[in-house]
C-alpha cells in the first residue's frame, strides 16, 4: 500500500521540470535573455538604479504574486519530497530571488523572502 501523498509528491517532482523553466521565463525581466546575467552590463551602478532599469516580463502585479506563490509551493514541495530534486532547480531559483527581491510591488518581494526563508 502508497503512503498517503506519495502520489502528491510524485506528481510535484514530475512537474518540475516544465513548471520550473516557465516560471522563471514569467517572473524574469522583459528584456532579459533568460541566462540569468540580468545586471551585467550596468554592475557598476547602484542597486537602486538597476531596480527600475528592466521591467518583469508579466506586466500584471497580481499575476507575479500569484506565479512566485505557484513557484515557492513547488520548490518546498520538491525540497520535502527529495533534497536531490530541490538542487537541480537551486540555479533557477536564485535567479528569480535575485529578480523579484527587487520587484516594484510589494507583495512580490514579500513572496521572494518568503522563498528564501523555506529555502534556508
Amino acid at each position: 500500500a502508497a503512503c498517503p501523498g506519495e502520489d502528491e509528491r510524485g506528481a510535484v517532482l514530475d512537474l518540475l521540470p516544465y513548471a520550473v523553466p516557465v516560471l522563471r521565463e514569467r517572473l524574469g525581466p522583459a528584456d532579459g535573455d533568460g541566462d540569468g546575467d540580468v545586471y551585467a552590463e550596468s554592475s557598476s551602478r547602484s542597486p537602486n538604479d538597476r531596480r527600475h532599469e528592466t521591467d518583469p516580463r508579466e506586466p500584471s502585479e497580481e499575476i507575479r504574486v500569484k506565479l512566485h506563490r505557484v513557484f515557492r509551493e513547488l520548490l518546498v514541495h520538491a525540497s520535502e519530497s527529495s533534497g536531490n530534486a530541490l538542487a537541480a532547480y537551486a540555479s533557477d531559483a536564485v535567479l528569480v530571488l535575485g529578480y523579484t527581491a527587487e520587484d516594484a510591488f510589494w507583495e512580490v518581494v514579500l513572496e521572494a523572502c518568503a522563498l528564501l526563508e523555506a529555502l534556508c
